[in-house]
């Protein structure tokens, strides 16, 4: 399972943490092939919020916070997101975003609202809190059909480091191949590993490194995740 500050949770309850976000965003209107943008820190909440999206049909935008603005509204421009995962504390950029959105929907959460001792709530105008979404939708995901080798899982940005950002569009297919891969280079002692194994996840999420590597010890050497909010 995945443990953060303090809380441990197995990934069956990181599973229908999942199922109910695609349900939710469902009800928001996301369908299959719509992309949604997370804004969030390495944390269990990227996890939940990659594979709900997943399950509703939709493809993932990780994006930094720690990005210029600018560069942020030109995947934004280029993605169209229909809705947004952010920390709360990024709102005030994420509604200077909103225009370079395909819908206005905007989640928030905080880190500790995977800890031991979740803070409360007040309300924003506008935005939902991610923890009151997964609570009142029912764990039950949209029924899609996909075809892996077709169907995006998620449209990563580079860097920009020779130009602006490009998508790289990677499928489910190429989400499943990389974690082979991974598991492979272990060779026989992979064997010994599934499921034994606690690695601390410290790798930013939303880099093309840190997601292969989370979706690898999750579907690959199911290790528990002890995650290093970042």
């Amino acid at each position: 399972g995945c443990v953060q500050l303090g809380l441990e949770m197995r990934y069956a309850e990181v599973k229908e943490h999942a199922d109910r976000l695609a349900n939710a965003l469902a009800g928001m209107g996301v369908e299959k092939g719509d992309r949604v943008a997370t804004l969030l820190a390495t944390s269990i909440q990227v996890v939940v919020a990659d594979a709900g999206i997943s399950k509703a049909g939709a493809v993932h935008v990780p994006c930094s916070f720690l990005e210029p603005e600018d560069t942020l509204a030109h995947k934004f421009g280029e993605s169209s997101p229909k809705a947004l995962i952010c920390l709360d504390e990024h709102l005030p950029m994420a509604e200077r975003l909103r225009e370079f959105m395909g819908a206005p929907n905007i989640i928030v959460t905080k880190l500790e609202d995977y800890s031991s001792n979740p803070p409360k709530h007040g309300s924003y105008a506008g935005a939902y809190w991610l923890t009151e979404v997964i609570e009142q939708a029912r764990p039950v995901p949209p029924a899609i059909s996909f075809e892996p080798d077709r169907d995006l899982e998620t449209l990563l940005f580079t860097g920009g480091t020779t130009g602006l950002p490009k998508g790289c569009m990677l499928t489910h297919r190429n989400i499943v191949a990389n974690v082979l891969q991974n598991v492979a280079i272990f060779g026989p002692v992979s064997r010994i590993l599934s499921g034994n194994v606690s690695v601390i996840i410290g790798l930013p999420f939303f880099h093309s490194y840190g997601h292969c590597v989370m979706h690898t010890m999750i579907g690959g050497l199911r290790a528990n995740m002890l995650i290093v909010p970042d």
